[in-house]
């Protein structure tokens, strides 16, 4: 059980050296926030500064921002610090500090106060937790959620073919001592920065995965479904929208 424990926490402090070190080139290629999935999300929500949103993961602010700009206060929170300096000065150019803050933590370990948050975000964040976390994510998110609080999740789908070559490169490494491999859907995908190929730890989800974890909790989920990016026969990825009853 230590060993396992052990096994998580060396991910997660893995995957916030790689965030740190290729912050910058992230920063310039992730420009467009998920508009279909974040104003889905704010129809549920009424406009206000009174209406605290967290975006978890927010990586530097590209969704947050949508957030901030349509009149509620937005809270990013994400591992790497470089990523929250950069969030922090992608609000400063749009002149809206005033209905935002940005905090450095994991999500395992929120740092709010209980049935304190209108609507948690996790738009392409929860799938870089390895899957046996998932529940604690998701007992921290219902813990911190006020009633009738927003949970938003998107991930990204198992069942993409380009994702082939990283499930057998993933199962490969696992005998090569390459990689920390935990099981089908754990890879690692590269991202090259300045001549250097970085690797981000991904959990990859079957269909009904996600809506089997929030099912162990009292949510109750208003729209469940496949969520694409670009044209795609197989889904790229899957969203939820849940709401706290209790």
């Amino acid at each position: 059980m230590l060993r396992e424990k052990n096994v998580v926490l060396a991910i997660r402090r893995y995957l916030m050296r790689v965030y740190d070190s290729i912050a910058l080139s992230y920063h310039g290629k992730r420009v467009k926030p998920w508009k279909p999935i974040v104003y889905r999300a704010l129809l549920h929500l009424k406009p206000s500064l009174r209406t605290i949103i967290a975006d978890i993961g927010c990586g530097s602010g590209h969704n947050t921002i949508e957030v901030a700009i349509r009149g509620f206060y937005v809270i990013g929170l994400d591992i790497s610090l470089s990523m929250i300096l950069l969030a922090r000065k992608r609000f400063k150019r749009r002149s809206v500090i005033v209905y935002s803050d940005f905090i450095q933590a994991d999500m395992l370990y929120l740092p709010f106060r209980n049935n304190s948050i209108h609507s948690l975000i996790y738009i392409a964040s929860l799938h870089h937790i390895p899957s046996e976390l998932c529940t604690c994510i998701l007992r921290e998110s219902y813990r911190c959620l006020r009633v009738p609080g927003l949970l938003v999740i998107t991930v990204w789908s198992l069942l993409q073919l380009r994702h082939l070559p990283l499930i057998l490169w993933s199962i490969i490494g696992r005998f090569t001592n390459r990689y920390i491999y935990r099981g089908l859907g754990d890879v690692y995908v590269p991202w090259r920065y300045k001549g250097k190929t970085y690797y981000r730890y991904y959990h990859l989800y079957l269909p009904s995965e996600l809506k089997h974890l929030i099912s162990k909790f009292n949510f109750k989920i208003v729209e469940y479904g496949r969520f694409d990016i670009r044209r795609s026969i197989l889904p790229q990825n899957y969203f939820t929208l849940a709401i706290k009853v209790k």
